[in-house]
């Protein structure tokens, strides 16, 4: 059989009246026009031409996916987590993996696109803009690798000149101070009997740290007899760092390590099952519960409440990350408490003691007990 020409593809199905058509593109653009009764029976004659050109060559777009997935995983060495996310989100873009690459065209990209802005999430509720652009963005990403060396598996990625529709948001709503006091005050009454997860809900209000960072800390990681906690593996570079604790934390943190020994499983679960209050839906986007503007807040609670940082090579760093909270409503948590916040029963020979265990919250979970009142 003559190889597969770079042109030679196959269009459709498109209905026309009661038939559809399908349209396969030789290697010299010359088009042959067929028609059929049913949509299945257009879908199927185009898998058939498909597997044949495929055997010329032809790489689909399920193939091509699962080399950028192990380019991603290996060759750049992003996390799995970061890895599966940009899988989803290039599934949701490509309805049709077994297309070939080299049938796909702007038009195609261009209408997968708008049906991704009308699709319901599982939820029943349409992608946001910020959603769906970010989709948008991995596909161009993605296509953008094919075309180049050494793969060159297409010249051009078809859905470069696809314009994303809707203006992103930036920022998240923020904690006032008065909403601040509250959600603390609330958040050190649960933790004080036991809630794991309010404690996590602290440690992400007061030293601005993401969700993802809280719970994959480990025993090893709590330093300085409570002082100190680590961050040696972040989501980017300048994420890997040192932070004080406040003394207001350093208590529940300490319980929580309690017992443990430097080996264990992490864990690495998501907040989002705290509710949806105040500051649930930062922490559920992998951000500290009202973002810098919350930290902020935080400082309102003691005038004399310094920010540092402590830097990779022991320096100590001005900034406004951790706050330092000795207002007089919080010196109740500052009581020791033995082996309720946490499990003390996870255990896994060779690997590390998680410093959080959050499992089913007990009764009414953090953020769904919060009162804005």
């Amino acid at each position: 059989m003559a190889r597969r020409g770079k042109g030679e593809r196959v269009l459709g199905p498109y209905p026309i009246g009661k038939q559809w058509r399908v349209v396969v593109v030789g290697a010299g653009g010359e088009r042959d026009r067929r028609f059929y009764p049913t949509k299945e029976k257009a879908e199927e004659i185009i898998r058939a031409v498909r597997k044949e050109l495929k055997r010329d060559g032809g790489k689909t777009v399920q193939e091509a996916l699962d080399a950028y997935e192990e380019y991603l995983l290996n060759d750049k060495q992003n996390k799995a987590v970061s890895v599966a996310n940009t899988t989803y989100r290039l599934g949701a873009f490509f309805p049709d993996t077994l297309m070939l690459l080299s049938d796909l065209t702007p038009r195609i990209c261009d209408g997968y696109y708008e049906e991704l802005r009308q699709r319901k999430t599982r939820v029943g509720d349409a992608f946001s803009v910020d959603s769906h652009r970010t989709i948008l963005a991995a596909a161009k990403t993605f296509l953008r690798w094919c075309t180049t060396k050494p793969r060159r598996w297409i010249l051009r990625s078809p859905v470069e000149d696809v314009q994303g529709v809707g203006k992103r948001r930036h920022g998240k709503s923020q904690l006032r101070i008065d909403e601040a006091r509250r959600w603390v005050g609330k958040a050190t009454e649960l933790a004080d009997g036991g809630e794991a997860g309010a404690v996590a809900a602290l440690v992400a209000l007061l030293m601005g740290m993401r969700a993802s960072e809280i719970t994959s800390r480990v025993v090893r990681d709590l330093d300085d007899e409570g002082r100190l906690l680590w961050i040696p593996d972040a989501k980017t570079e300048a994420g890997k760092r040192t932070l004080q604790v406040p003394e207001v934390l350093q208590p529940y943190l300490k319980a929580l390590a309690e017992g443990k020994g430097g080996r264990g499983e992490a864990v690495r679960r998501s907040l989002a099952g705290l509710g949806p209050e105040v500051g649930a839906e930062d922490l559920r986007s992998g951000e500290g519960a009202g973002g810098d503007g919350a930290r902020d807040a935080g400082v309102a609670f003691d005038p004399r409440a310094r920010a540092r940082r402590v830097g990779s090579r022991g320096g100590i760093v001005s900034r406004a990350r951790v706050v330092r909270d000795d207002a007089g409503e919080l010196r109740q948590a500052r009581g020791r408490r033995r082996g309720e916040a946490a499990s003390g029963h996870d255990r896994a020979q060779g690997r590390e003691d998680r410093l959080l265990s959050l499992k089913r919250l007990n009764g009414i979970s953090f953020q769904t007990a919060f009162s804005k009142k």
